[in-house]
């Protein structure tokens, strides 16, 4: 498919109109991906590297959505992934592009101070829960530059549903 904007929406937990919990035959609109990662029966990563995108579903529904933002990322050594366009739309029906250069102060004014701010590998990782979205937004943790950010639902007392994003 090439390149395309992604559209995290938080108010209806949908990824260009692709709902979390949604059947994985449903992934077919992002077009063909370019290869796939099974954890036993029940787990299975979809992996679109030209648009900086990984599915992860669990049952096959989607529990998960990462995108890349940055070169720095470890899914660029690790997984061969490019990096992605994305734009979160907030509550209010706003836009708010992501990138490299989106800071923790960018992403607290539309999403919130984060509820938990953590160092994970070499990566400082900010949590916000809005709206029943559970956002890993991973910086490096020099430069404060977003390297990439991970997306699920979470339940009614703020955890993560089902598997870790």
């Amino acid at each position: 498919m090439g390149q395309q904007e992604l559209i995290y929406d938080l108010r209806r937990r949908a990824i260009n109109g692709y709902c979390l919990n949604s059947a994985l035959d449903l992934a077919r609109r992002f077009g063909k991906c370019s290869y796939v990662k099974r954890l036993g029966k029940e787990y299975l990563d979809l992996f679109y590297p030209d648009l900086g995108l990984i599915l992860q579903f669990a049952s096959e529904e989607l529990m998960a959505i990462t995108v890349i933002v940055s070169p720095g990322s470890f899914h660029v050594r690790e997984d061969k992934m490019w990096i992605g366009k994305i734009t979160i739309t907030d509550m209010s029906g706003r836009d708010h592009s992501l990138n490299e250069g989106t800071t923790l102060k960018d992403l607290a004014s539309y999403l919130g101070e984060p509820v938990e701010s953590s160092k994970v590998g070499d990566d400082m990782v900010h949590t916000f829960i809005l709206n029943k979205n559970y956002i890993d937004a991973y910086h490096h943790p020099v430069t404060g530059r977003l390297l990439h950010v991970e997306i699920c639902e979470a339940d009614e007392t703020g955890d993560k549903v089902k598997v870790t994003c």
